[in-house]
């Protein structure tokens, strides 16, 4: 009989009609039900998930993928996607999260919860209506899509062109929902839209066999095929992107909003709340973010006192900040130069990986540059493996002036990136054991990144670094961006103040600091990721170092923070805090 209601509520969910947002009584679910009814109702939101956002699908590398659609951005598609997000969270509120502790559906239910519970408390920002980011847009995921757009038989090459023709209907869509922003009062930066509308001149101007969205026919010899796809890139898919980018100049840059802060639109400050927990997990008061970020800084320039005076015979950080500003940067002289000092980095890296970790990833890393359309607006990355293997994990990096990267800077982004960082962490997630799908799918923003953030100071304890003055280059930069995130997005921060604030305050270029303080601007609360992740990791190391005195093993430390995927920070602490007194206990 059990099972009958549980077959009764999956279909009822995937139905999505009818379903009341007013939550019941919890039921009295036994340990085994509780089980069984959490990964039902994960199973349930990553098989919907992936029909309502196929391309998601495709890049993941899902063997049940759509290969012929695209998502489907209409409000009435949202709303209902809404409306299943409501009625499962209702229902996966129903069980005890106390019956799972020690058990992987622990894992699993937590994921579920923190992904629905943001995605309700995202809506009061309504991004569907100012979706325009030369960063993280439609655009710049379609691009990303035609690389990996199957192709190479009939039937994929059908589906390529079937998903494809879709796209002058989507961008169509698209600016029928920036027209209802702008009616209601949501609308992208100035700034942002600028850039946006570069990226899209850029893109538009480049050769057809350069253009990123021509892709698939490079993979493929088929010739019928090929010229299917160059009259579908001539005739629709360009003319659908020109239409785009004269919308946005002739009629949107103007109704743009002038003010940067996301505080700015409707909803005030609840908006930078909403996307602070998006990023982090954390729900923290947005006025309390600046504040933690300032005193973050100060822990941090203690230590790059105390290396200043080491190194400079100096602890004022003004005068450290100058001297390393004007000091000589030793680039590299070629493209391939660089990319050979990364090699022998990570060669030099991995021969230490064993004094401080017992899990390691399985999958290879690539080395490549920054793909050419990303190179001026983006910046370095790491691309997990997909589920498939078909796409290899991968570190992007911008190679085009070498000669102005230096040793420090790069040193610090290839233990962020790869080794002990990015690489290390969401490897393992992928190849977790007997971990629910979803865990490999979806991630906490801040343990990722603050477990990057961490792997680099791990990477100065290891004594990785070339050189005493590339620590400073890490360590000087700390927290800063965290402050002008919520500078910008709760204190009012100007785009040329939060500019000048980092010129004052770290190495950062004119342009480097420009590129940072736009991207803050894009993306309210992600660079307070780093901090806040690394931070908690840290924390929790030492309080389990005090605890455990000389029964503390660094690498089984690390083998708890990875063993669960990337999962939320107050996950985290609960994990930790389980495994000290259990390991307390065994000492008696």
């Amino acid at each position: 009989m059990y099972k009958l209601l549980l077959i009764l509520l999956v279909v009822a969910l995937i139905s999505a009609c009818n379903v009341s947002t007013k939550e019941t009584n919890n039921f009295d679910y036994s340990p085994e039900q509780s089980i069984e009814f959490t990964n039902q109702l994960a199973d349930l939101y990553v098989n919907r998930y992936f029909k309502q956002f196929p391309e998601a699908a495709t890049a993941e590398g899902i063997v049940s993928a759509r290969h012929d659609k695209l998502t489907d951005n209409s409000i009435e598609s949202i709303r209902k996607w809404q409306k299943f997000e409501d009625s499962l969270l209702i229902e996966l509120k129903k069980i005890n999260e106390n019956q799972l502790i020690d058990k992987k559906e622990w894992v699993t239910y937590g994921f579920l919860k923190e992904i629905l519970e943001v995605s309700i408390e995202l809506r009061i920002c309504r991004i569907e209506l100012w979706n325009v980011n030369h960063l993280s847009n439609w655009l710049t995921q379609y691009t990303e899509l035609a690389q990996v757009q199957p192709v190479g038989n009939d039937t994929l090459r059908k589906k390529a062109i079937k998903r494809w023709s879709q796209l002058p209907n989507f961008i169509e869509t698209e600016i029928k929902n920036l027209k209802l922003g702008i009616e209601l009062g949501y609308t992208s930066p100035k700034v942002i839209v600028s850039l946006t509308i570069k990226q899209l001149d850029d893109m538009l101007a480049l050769p057809m066999k350069n253009s990123p969205l021509y892709n698939p026919a490079l993979r493929d010899t088929n010739k019928v095929f090929q010229a299917d796809w160059e009259k579908l890139h001539t005739n629709s898919l360009i003319p659908s992107l020109k239409k785009y980018t004269d919308f946005l100049k002739n009629e949107y840059l103007n109704k743009a909003r002038t003010t940067i802060s996301i505080s700015s639109l409707p909803g005030g400050k609840k908006n930078y709340k909403a996307f602070y927990r998006y990023f982090t997990s954390l729900k923290v008061e947005p006025d309390d973010v600046y504040n933690i970020a300032t005193f973050y800084v100060k822990l941090n320039n203690a230590k790059v006192k105390m290396l200043g005076e080491k190194l400079f015979n100096t602890s004022d950080i003004a005068k450290l900040i100058e001297y390393i500003k004007s000091r000589p940067q030793k680039g590299f002289g070629t493209e391939q130069e660089l990319l050979g000092y990364i090699d022998t980095t990570i060669t030099k890296t991995k021969k230490k990986l064993p004094d401080y970790f017992n899990l390691l990833p399985k999958s290879k890393l690539l080395i490549k540059p920054v793909p050419k359309n990303r190179e001026q607006y983006g910046s370095t990355f790491y691309r997990v493996a997909s589920m498939d293997n078909k796409q290899t994990a991968t570190f992007f990096i911008k190679t085009s002036q070498p000669e102005k990267i230096s040793k420090g800077y790069l040193e610090t982004t290839i233990f962020h990136e790869t080794y002990p960082g990015h690489h290390i962490q969401l490897g393992i997630a992928k190849e977790l054991p007997k971990a629910h799908i979803i865990t490999q799918f979806f991630s906490n923003t801040s343990f990722v990144e603050g477990w990057a953030n961490y792997a680099t100071l791990l990477a100065e304890e290891m004594g990785l670094f070339s050189s005493d003055i590339a620590s400073v280059y890490f360590i000087a930069k700390h927290s800063k961006m965290m402050v002008v995130d919520a500078g910008i997005h709760t204190k009012g921060w100007t785009r040329e103040y939060a500019i000048n604030y980092l010129l004052e305050n770290t190495d950062y270029s004119k342009k480097s600091a420009t590129v940072s303080v736009d991207r803050i601007i894009a993306w309210p609360g992600q660079f307070s990721t780093y901090d806040t992740g690394s931070a908690e990791i840290l924390e929790l190391r030492e309080r389990a170092k005090i605890t455990l005195a000389d029964k503390f093993d660094i690498k089984e430390f690390h083998d708890q923070v990875l063993g669960s995927g990337s999962i939320t920070l107050g996950m985290l602490r609960q994990k930790i805090d389980r495994w000290i007194i259990a390991k307390s206990k065994k000492q008696l």
